[in-house]
């Protein structure tokens, strides 16, 4: 078989492609560049391969003797090794040992594919057939050359002569190349799993890697830089060939996602960057190391008419067909809004904005920015338009405009500058036929980082049985403050509790109430208002507890018994009194199934309609009661589905808004009865409640029956 190969008319083609990968291991790849094997391989690759490969694909056949062959191997071979560096040294890669190797190498393996293909097409009579004999017979042959010979053996002589000049030439004129590596370091100092998420205010710190090859001294500074602001700089200085791997420490001072974290270099005192490596990060305040924050807290300055109930200070700015103006048919302050608003086609990046210059006379700092905004869009469908808040032109905030939203709340930590820009727009994101939106703007304002927080709760409370809560107040205000405290059970006022602060004096106390409710979720709020000012919540918190009936001690529960008040029509026996609502269901009143002797109310979801989440089908009525306390609901319910699969419907009972009864309509449970501690008040609305929690293409009826509220003493 090896016989057969050496003999095959394309071992000349293997040998070339052998060799060249060989010559590419021994000149390229350590440790066998070190080996003097390199050097013969290097004079292979650029005098002889290159030529022969291309004289294969020009000289298929016979037509040409060994030594001819041979000679223009050589010839050519020189040729295209000195238009290959020239082509080389004009891109971005120069004459380096790496460019030359491997684009020689390139050019090789596409002259021998060539060969191979054009080799085929001679027939097999005609074609090459690689043997040095009669190569080495003509070279031992006394005979006089002919002049063909003697001119390939003169141009031969003169290729080398060129060839060797070429070399001499680029060993004499050969420079190191002179630049300076700069790279940052992960963990276990790799080029992967960086520190991307940072806290304001807190230290923290990136292994930076500097490496001279400049063959010379140099002397260098390194600037971090975090979305433009400086945070720190050091003068680094080494010798040639020398490394510099540190950790570099810095604060982060900016907040937000997306952020630029740029180490940037400079050499000699330079004002150019001369090597820069950057980061996208994150820096988000740690509010349970706010204290940290100390040397950023100012007196936050004022926004002027920031409640709209002026005309005036805001500037309006646009781009395209937006309008904006002061209103008074909607709001959450006295009686203004500023209203934003478009009716007709708008482009993509066009805007509608309004903006106030505000100056922070204590320097640089930290401020919440808090707002209300509404929008009057009620669809599901996004990317039309976008609500921003832009400080000193950067995006601080921003939501799109879809969904019924209502009012929002909105309130963030800025860092604010000498000098600032608040901006809030409302900005077009895709080119819009026949826009229709408004948006309303009211209670802009900056305040101080003060936080208002339940430090100790019961999460589990008992009905009649005293608790214990701890509030606690972080007062970053600079100068005496006074505030009203009201602590909410389930929306009910049970305290309230003046403060009286001093500068950056803090608060805690320990607040002890009766739980007069029972149920799961049950909201508990501590509100902070600003004496006197009780028309705006400055500060809230808000946690969800449980009040539960200890059952082995009734007598407290007893304590809280009250009449039953009548629910009307109860039993559903005649089509009256009870109210319908809802989205994608109908409500209506059955004979087709009862719990009582005929008739039950009915809530099915409507066949044939594309329903999504958050569908709903509700009926409810206003009860009145004598007496507030503790009562018995009790009511019959049966759902349609027989799967056992949870999560895409749930039946709900709602007394005065708060759910007090609630359950997952999976599951073939027939006609339940149900029977549930409540405490009624003297108004209370009692509403039956179905809702769709995530889409799915199932059928849904629920029947209602026999809902009263019944002596807590028959249980």
């Amino acid at each position: 078989m090896i016989k057969r190969l050496f003999r095959s008319s394309w071992i000349d083609l293997y040998l070339v492609l052998i060799t060249t990968f060989l010559a590419l291991v021994f000149i390229l790849i350590p440790p066998f560049d070190q080996i003097l094997l390199r050097i013969p391989f290097a004079l292979v690759l650029l005098l002889f391969l290159p030529g022969y490969a291309f004289i294969a694909v020009f000289f298929p056949g016979r037509d040409i003797t060994g030594i001819e062959r041979f000679t223009l191997s050589v010839v050519m071979s020189v040729a295209i090794s000195v238009f290959d560096g020239i082509a080389v040294s004009m891109t971005e890669y120069l004459f380096r040992p790496m460019s030359i190797v491997v684009s020689l190498s390139i050019i090789i393996v596409f002259f021998v594919i060539l060969a191979f293909i054009v080799r085929r097409m001679v027939p097999h009579e005609r074609r090459f057939n690689p043997d040095i004999t009669p190569l080495i017979r003509s070279i031992k042959n006394k005979n006089k050359m002919t002049d063909i010979e003697k001119t390939l053996i003169i141009t031969l002589v003169g290729s080398i002569i060129i060839a060797s000049g070429m070399l001499a030439y680029a060993k004499m004129n050969y420079e190191d190349e002179e630049f300076t590596a700069l790279y940052i370091l992960g963990q276990d100092q790799k080029t992967e799993e960086y520190h991307t998420q940072f806290f304001f205010g807190e230290s923290t710190s990136t292994i930076v890697g500097i490496e001279n090859y400049e063959h010379e001294h140099v002397n260098y500074t390194l600037q971090v830089v975090l979305n433009g602001r400086e945070l720190t700089r050091q003068d680094i200085s080494l010798d040639h060939n020398e490394k510099w791997i540190n950790n570099v420490s810095y604060i982060p001072d900016v907040m937000g996602s997306d952020l630029l974290l740029e180490f940037n270099l400079y050499k000699e005192k330079s004002d150019d960057k001369y090597r820069s490596v950057h980061l996208s990060v994150s820096s988000a305040v740690d509010y349970s190391q706010i204290t940290d924050m100390e040397d950023y807290i100012i007196d936050v300055p004022e926004i002027i008419n920031g409640n709209m109930e002026q005309d005036g200070y805001w500037i309006f700015d646009k781009k395209g067909s937006f309008t904006g103006n002061y209103v008074d048919h909607i709001y959450v302050s006295k009686s203004h809004s500023y209203e934003i608003s478009l009716a007709s086609d708008a482009n993509k990046g066009d805007y509608g904005s309004i903006y106030q210059n505000i100056d922070a006379s204590q320097g640089e700092g930290l401020a919440i920015v808090t707002l209300d905004i509404k929008d009057s869009i009620t669809s599901d469908d996004k990317g039309k338009y976008l609500k921003q808040i832009i400080l000193n032109d950067k995006i601080v905030w921003e939501d799109d405009v879809e969904g019924n939203e209502g009012w929002q709340k909105v309130n963030f930590l800025v860092r604010l500058s000498e000098t600032n820009r608040l901006e809030l727009r409302v900005y077009a994101q895709d080119n819009i036929e026949n826009g229709n939106v408004e948006v309303w703007f009211d209670n802009v304002r900056f305040e101080t980082l003060t936080t208002l927080n339940f430090e100790s709760w019961e999460s589990n409370m008992t009905l009649g049985i005293p608790t214990d809560i701890t509030v606690a107040i972080e007062n970053y205000e600079n100068a005496y403050t006074e505030y009203d405290l009201e602590i909410r059970i389930d929306n009910i006022p049970i305290k309230l509790i003046r403060v009286r602060l001093d500068g950056r004096e803090d608060w805690n106390e320990t607040i002890s109430f009766i739980p007069e409710m029972t149920g799961s979720n049950i909201k508990l709020e501590a509100i902070l208002y600003k004496y006197g000012n009780w028309d705006e919540t400055y500060r809230e918190a808000e946690v969800f507890v449980s009040s539960s009936i200890d059952y082995d001690n009734l007598d407290t529960a007893q304590a809280y018994v009250a009449t039953p008040p009548e629910v009307l029509n109860s039993n559903m026996e005649y089509t009256s009194i009870w109210e319908f609502e809802g989205k994608n269901f109908s409500g209506l009143y059955t004979d087709s199934i009862s719990k009582s002797p005929v008739i039950s109310y009915e809530l099915r979801l409507l066949p044939d309609i594309d329903s999504t989440a958050g569908d709903y089908g509700s009926f409810y009525q206003d009860v009145i009661s004598p007496d507030k306390g503790l009562v018995l609901l009790s009511f019959n319910v049966m759902d349609s589905i027989k799967s056992k699969d949870e999560g895409y419907y749930k039946k709900q009972i709602l007394l005065n808004d708060r759910v007090v009864w609630e359950d997952d309509v999976a599951g073939d449970e027939g006609w339940m009865h149900n029977e549930v501690p409540v405490i009624i008040q003297k108004n209370n609305r009692l509403c039956m409640h179905v809702y769709k929690c995530k889409d799915n293409s199932d059928d849904l009826v629920v029947w209602w029956d026999d809902i009263e509220f019944k002596p807590f003493t028959e249980r």
